[in-house]
């Protein structure tokens, strides 16, 4: 009987090294795995360094960075180096051999933000016109319409400003007209870019509509609440931040069917939709608001200065902090904060990254080709006055 015993012991202990063997043979990566990289947040051309277990049997091998392949210049025992060749999406590293691949750890992208001025003298006052003669007084909210043309509101002259850039090198500012009807104080606005129709929030006084020819009606009495954030819902819904009623509410863009979404969000500002039609609201902090009223809280519980946020194609957040003069993203897994522009100093300069500068950056707009555009305002000094754009590398 143990003779017997011993046998079966044998043959299983056989049988499966032969299994192990084929698995062996048939596994691209050798059972090695991908544990860091060096360094963590590159742009092209740097040089980076993932490191794992013995690399030297994978030749035909490529890393690739959400399907941006890169260049590898040596496979090691221990290392494998590659070169950063064109801009990719922040993700995880990728391994790929035949029909195989091996996930390991995230790389960010180390964008290179230019910025330069758009529109606006800095002083406080108005003027249409070529946008380095136009001026603003207060820009506050900021909106791209169906055509690409940015949508400013322009609190402190109680105007909406139109900007085209049909000629990029001598952009035009003009005045929307608001027809018979009066602009309160402007503070935030949204485009429904089926029909390119206009929502602007007004702050104490009313939520408006504009229609693409100008006509303008009022959406909503504003002096129910305190009307801050608006966004178009992927359900064509307009939602509505209500900053001293502490919550958002939803209507149709007839001011019809009005409804709460939330009632329990203190002081909300701005309302965005992400590409994937959820909601998010900002008060010190950025969270998404479910369809059932639920809040969702990232792990960056903290202090976000400012009232603006947009939301880049990785669907981390961009903020305008007006207190730091600076752009600065809030990465939503980690809630991790990397200044993307801006020295600190309370002046509007161009330049590249830090050594620009944002003299109280107000609110933040994506354009179709992932340019971001930035309205500058000093509540202390009065200056700023100006749009900024930010181009990435």
């Amino acid at each position: 009987m143990r003779f017997k015993l011993y046998l079966l012991v044998i043959c299983l202990i056989g049988f499966f090294s032969c299994i192990k063997e084929i698995d062996e043979r048939n596994n691209s990566f050798f059972g090695i795995k991908l544990d860091s990289i060096v360094p963590a947040v590159a742009r092209v051309g740097d040089t980076v360094t993932v490191f794992g277990g013995d690399f030297t049997k994978l030749t035909g091998a490529a890393i690739s960075i959400n399907s941006d392949t890169a260049q590898i210049i040596a496979i090691n025992s221990g290392k494998i180096t590659f070169i950063i060749g064109s801009p990719f999406r922040t993700g995880k590293l990728r391994l790929v051999k035949n029909t195989d691949t091996l996930d390991g750890p995230f790389i960010e992208y180390r964008y290179l933000a230019k910025v330069t001025t758009v529109a606006g003298t800095g002083s406080a006052s108005f003027r249409d016109g070529p946008g380095g003669s136009a001026a603003f007084k207060c820009p506050w909210g900021l909106a791209m319409d169906k055509y690409n043309r940015l949508l400013v509101a322009d609190s402190y002259n109680r105007a909406i400003r139109k900007i085209d850039f049909t000629n990029p090198t001598e952009p035009i500012v003009t005045s929307v007209s608001p027809g018979s009807l009066d602009f309160y104080s402007p503070y935030n606005l949204a485009v429904d870019t089926i029909d390119n129709t206009l929502f602007v929030t007004d702050f104490n006084k009313h939520v408006l509509k504009v229609t693409s020819g100008g006509v303008m009606s009022v959406l909503y009495p504003s002096t129910l609440l305190t009307s801050t954030g608006v966004a178009i819902g992927p359900d064509r819904m307009v939602y509505i931040s209500d900053n001293t009623g502490h919550g958002i509410i939803k209507m149709d863009q007839n001011g019809g069917n009005v409804s709460n979404v939330n009632r329990s969000i203190f002081t909300p500002r701005n309302v965005v939709f992400d590409a994937k039609g959820q909601l998010y609201t900002i008060n010190s902090h950025v969270m998404q608001v479910k369809p059932d009223g639920s809040l969702l809280h990232f792990p960056q519980q903290v202090l976000l200065p400012g009232w603006e946020f947009v939301i880049d194609t990785d669907g981390n957040f961009i903020q305008a902090d007006h207190v730091n003069n600076r752009i600065q993203k809030v990465d939503r897994a980690t809630g991790k904060i990397t200044i993307i522009a801006g020295s600190g100093a309370a002046m509007d300069q161009d330049g590249t990254g830090l050594q620009a500068s944002f003299n109280g950056p107000m609110s933040l707009v994506f354009d179709k080709a992932g340019n971001l555009y930035v309205s500058t305002y000093n509540f202390d000094t009065g200056e700023g006055n100006k749009i900024r754009k930010i181009t990435f590398e």
